[in-house]
């Protein structure tokens, strides 16, 4: 693992907003419409429960360890349990890369080569991410910078394309269908922000950790904006049924961009960016998951621990097979989270102590 340098507040601020426009967050859209009514959407603030949950345990426990060391701070206490702690922690980095970079190898071999063998698009994906997470977090952070420009051109050409297309009728009316649906819906949200449990890597890196909560409190509420308006946007365009049929929504609006003949395949080039910001991500939860480890086992120059955790994402993605498998899988597993994650937040707070004038 290459080192990695303290980053700012201002990059991690791009890291949690862009981790909320990658991969599994593209799907939620789906399941807030899906059977529920218009206002399925409200599920998402189920997402929003976690979140501050998430931020508030990495505020009062996690905020005051040393530089890159949040692992090593749960395994001095309580060795054992500590332990435990940690590995349930890298498992779940480890299942959100899984699932991160086989929503990308998915939309490749379905909207670009659709003739390219799947295990080919898992192998290069798996090298790739491994490669970018090798660098560290610094060059990981570095890449994220250059995404959000790009991609926020790319969303406002998707939004002028489709205008003509927009009427406030397909919203409505406003009601809820169905409970049941509604129900997953909302563990789906909760379990897409579990991904923020990245930020108890992410504080020990920061160089401002007094203030990082409300910079990720911020990049939480702008993320969670940009989601909800997407689902809005696309109910007003392609009304409530016909968006229950459509999995990835913003690539499905990119391909009804026009705009004149350059821009008459904009999906091509939405794939490609999103393509980069699901690597950039995916490679970071690769980077917690190896450098956590490393600090578990106490040595931070394991170079085997890397490829390991390569190997087992490979394989990973390969069990997943199609989109199905990764929708059962997101299904399975929104279930399990919802008993794992206060397991692990309340082991936290039990594990790492105060800060000492709080004691």
């Amino acid at each position: 693992m290459g080192s990695s340098k303290a980053i700012s507040n201002r990059e991690i601020f791009y890291l949690v907003f862009l981790l909320q426009q990658s991969g599994m967050f593209w799907l939620l859209p789906y399941f807030l419409v899906r059977g529920n009514g218009t206002l399925g959407i409200s599920a998402i603030f189920g997402g929003l429960l976690t979140a501050i949950g998430i931020i508030l345990v990495g505020h009062y426990r996690v905020s005051h360890i040393a530089e890159m060391e949040f692992m090593s701070a749960l395994r001095q206490r309580h060795t054992v349990l500590g332990t435990v702690t940690g590995v349930l922690v890298c498992l779940l980095y480890l299942m959100f890369a899984i699932l991160m970079l086989y929503s990308l190898v998915d939309v490749i071999q379905k909207q670009l080569l659709t003739e390219t063998p799947r295990m080919v698009l898992c192998a290069v994906t798996v090298l790739l991410a491994g490669w970018l997470s090798k660098g560290g977090l610094e060059s990981i952070a570095r890449l994220n910078m250059l995404c959000i420009g790009a991609l926020l051109i790319m969303m406002i050409t998707s939004v002028v394309g489709t205008l003509d297309l927009f009427t406030i009728e397909h919203a409505l009316p406003l009601q809820m269908k169905n409970t049941v649906q509604f129900e997953e819906a909302l563990l789906q949200s909760m379990f897409c922000y579990s991904g923020l449990l990245v930020v108890f890597m992410l504080y020990p890196a920061s160089r401002e950790k007094h203030s990082l909560y409300l910079t990720l409190g911020k990049a939480v509420a702008a993320g969670m904006l940009v989601t909800i308006l997407w689902t809005v946007y696309a109910l007003c365009i392609l009304g409530e049924y016909s968006l229950q049929t459509v999995l990835w929504i913003p690539v499905h609006l990119a391909r009804m961009v026009q705009i004149g003949t350059l821009l008459e395949q904009a999906e091509s080039l939405f794939i490609v960016l999103w393509m980069i910001i699901v690597m950039t991500i995916g490679s970071l939860f690769l980077w917690c998951t190896a450098t956590g480890a490393q600090q578990l086992i106490g040595k931070q120059k394991a170079r085997w621990m890397l490829a390991a955790v390569l190997w087992v994402v490979f394989f990973g993605m390969m069990a997943l097979h199609n989109t199905m498998g990764l929708l059962q899988a997101e299904l399975i597993l929104a279930k399990w989270m919802t008993v794992i994650l206060p397991i692990v937040l309340l082991a936290v707070v039990w594990l790492i102590p105060k800060r000492r004038g709080e004691q």
